[in-house]
């Protein structure tokens, strides 16, 4: 279900958006293209046919609240203002929005404030909460080390928490002499649109009881950290059901009036609802207390939702990781045997999900990795490199990165006409365009600008992913390196396969 709530988010519900940057849709309107991805969200399409397990209402609660974060396309339709003009009254409405969205973004940092201005990436308005103020430093550059264009990672942690230390540190600076600038903070692109700004109309009306109930304390520090981890969508999502009890359980079946054996499928001896199938089975025990997951029921009067998040939290973030790989894991053996007839060994079962844990880990172990391959116009290489960066968890930042080292590879190595090509669009377009850059990823974008004015011929292109198969190859590889990896003339072996692969396959065509 990954996949789906994908395409919801980025075409279903992007289609109105274009509409709504100016004006406001009927309700009923609204609300029918709503019923129309609830269905597409709850089909099951192997049978056609759907059930709703809960509302679409439900489902545009945040995702700490137990939702799934779909927009409410009516929200969009901000109150309207008293001036005449319909398309005017429609614009002026969002003007109060607008200024409690903007933030600095920095650049020197001596225009800002640390402690009253809205300079932080995240919730909270961009302030810094909860903190005593340090008359010694008032100005975020007393934080930055202008000689290096980095943070002060030591005063910092004099100054904050680690967990804040982090959230500076993920701020990207520039060598340039780039002015700090005020921009929109919900966006990217640093520049107001609707989609954004639904996100902080939503942050602003979530606690109003007239759209729904808080979620207990429990449930919601549990979903703040389940879609906090580092696992795949679908392992996420599938724990999202488990939670609201959302899996089509025999039990849940029958209370549907579906007539079908609530015997469960993995040991036949109880009735299959949510908390046997991922809890108290016997099946489950085994591979939970292999894992060292404590599994007895010491709160038996709790509801199933709060007892699992009180679990969830006495858990550390390893048996967090395990337990939601295992749950994935049972749903995934329980439909095998349902399905296909295919009776699960526990054994099986256990190396999967310490197979599976092991490859997450490692694709998580480092922020991101960029690889950079230099090549001739015959396709050969002439140099190549991967580096890993911390505190960065962005994939347009991990992009901004990557071309940034390209850049300065190329310079290093003497080069003067280059041809740098990236698979991100975004990055690309900004780095050709001659209009100062306002999103996050600028003091990257201006470094780079920087680096190409050496050259006496830089030319900016953008490749499909798919072709650029060698460089992703780098960077999957460079993830087992613990520092900077140069080559001269060659690369690493999986590497070198790819790239001569590419070459001949351009060759041939």
């Amino acid at each position: 279900m990954g996949g789906k709530e994908v395409l919801i988010k980025s075409v279903l519900q992007a289609v109105p958006v274009y509409a709504m940057n100016c004006f406001l849709l009927p309700v009923s309107l609204c609300r029918s293209m709503e019923q129309i991805m609830a269905k597409f969200w709850w089909r099951n399409n192997a049978s056609n046919k759907d059930i709703h397990w809960t509302t679409w209402a439900q489902l545009t609660r945040p995702k700490y609240e137990g939702g799934l974060s779909f927009q409410s396309i009516s929200m969009f339709n901000a109150s309207l203002g008293s001036n005449p003009s319909y398309v005017w009254r429609s614009l002026w409405s969002s003007k109060g929005l607008i200024i409690k969205g903007m933030g600095w973004r920095i650049g020197s940092g001596q225009r800002i404030n640390i402690w009253s201005d809205p300079w932080l990436p995240g919730p909270h308005g961009g302030l810094i909460r909860g903190k005593s103020i340090n008359h010694n430093y008032t100005l975020v550059s007393d934080l930055i080390d202008h000689q290096t264009a980095t943070w002060k990672v030591d005063v910092l942690l004099n100054l904050f928490e680690s967990d804040l230390v982090e959230q500076f540190c993920s701020i990207p600076l520039s060598r340039t002499d780039l002015d700090d600038e005020i921009v929109w903070r919900y966006d990217g692109s640093g520049l107001y649109n609707v989609k954004s700004g639904y996100k902080l109309l939503q942050e602003e009306r979530q606690s109003d009881s007239g759209m729904y109930a808080a979620a207990p304390l429990s449930i919601s520090r549990f979903f703040s950290s389940m879609w906090g981890v580092s696992l795949p969508a679908k392992v996420k999502i599938n724990m999202w059901r488990v939670m609201n009890n959302f899996l089509p359980t025999y039990a849940n079946l029958q209370a549907r009036r579906l007539n079908v054996n609530n015997c469960c499928p993995l040991c036949g001896s109880e009735v299959e609802n949510v908390q046997h199938i991922m809890w108290e089975c016997v099946f489950v025990k085994e591979l939970l207390g292999a894992q060292g997951i404590q599994v007895a029921n010491q709160h038996p009067d709790v509801p199933w939702m709060e007892w699992m998040a009180l679990v969830f939290e006495r858990l550390n973030s390893v048996q967090r990781h395990a337990l939601m790989v295992t749950c994935w894991v049972v749903w995934h053996a329980r439909n095998k045997v349902v399905h296909d007839g295919v009776q699960p060994s526990v054994t099986n079962s256990l190396s999967f999900i310490l197979a599976s844990l092991k490859e997450y880990e490692m694709l998580n172990l480092k922020g991101s990795v960029s690889g950079v391959i230099c090549r001739d116009n015959a396709g050969l290489i002439l140099a190549a490199c991967s580096l890993s960066h911390k505190y960065v968890r962005d994939p347009f930042m991990a992009e901004a990165l990557a071309c940034k080292q390209a850049a300065m590879l190329a310079w290093e190595l003497g080069f003067s006409r280059v041809v740098l090509e990236g698979d991100s669009r975004t990055v690309i377009q900004k780095c050709k365009s001659r209009i100062v850059d306002a999103s996050l990823i600028s003091p990257v974008i201006a470094d780079i600008k920087a680096i190409c004015s050496n050259f006496m011929d830089i030319v900016f292109g953008h490749v499909q992913r798919e072709a650029n198969v060698v460089a992703h190859t780098l960077a999957q590889e460079g993830k087992a390196f613990d520092y900077p990896m140069y080559w001269i003339e060659e690369a690493s072996p999986r590497t070198l396969l790819a790239a001569e692969k590419d070459r001949v396959a351009l060759g041939s065509g």
